[in-house]
Parts: C-alpha cells; structure tokens; sequence
C-alpha cells in the first residue's frame, strides 16, 4: 500500500487523485501553518518539513500515474517540482 502511493507505476482514478490532493492541501493550508507559528527551531518543527516533503513526493507520484490516464507522459509531472527549484536557486 505505501509503495503504490509514492511510485508512479500504474493507473488510478478520480477519486483517490482527489483524496491526495485534498489531503495535501489540508496539510498546506491548515496544519503547516499552526505548526510553523513561532520562531523556535525543534524536533516537532523538522518532523512537520519531512511530512510535507514526503506528501510531496506522493502528490508528484500520482499526479504521473493521473498524467498516463489521460495519455500524456509521465515526465509532465515534473513541472510540479519548477516552482520548489525556482525557490532554491
């Protein structure tokens, strides 16, 4: 089950695409920022950053398995990632 949800073999439908993004953006709007609110550097702080980076990881996972529904090639997937690149450099 964990190993379907970050590889992008395969197919899937609506449903479970829309559950991954409503679950990523409840985690982008609501708990991130309540986790983040203040300025202290702890362990809790560092787990919040590996959550959102592993839900990343899994949105980018299946938005390419949604891209090969629709025919399209997976590749397409990575301009998910621009933005966070763009912020890096």
């Amino acid at each position: 089950m964990i190993k379907q949800l970050f590889s992008s073999k395969g197919r899937i439908n609506r449903l479970e695409y829309f559950l991954t993004v409503l679950v990523v953006q409840i985690y982008r709007y609501a708990i991130l920022p309540i986790a983040m609110d203040g300025y202290e550097v702890n362990i809790s702080r560092f787990l919040i950053v590996c959550i959102g980076i592993a839900l990343v990881l899994v949105y980018w996972a299946q938005t390419a398995k949604r891209l090969q529904d629709f025919n399209q090639s997976k590749t397409l997937a990575i301009l998910i990632l621009l933005p966070i690149v763009g912020i890096l450099f």
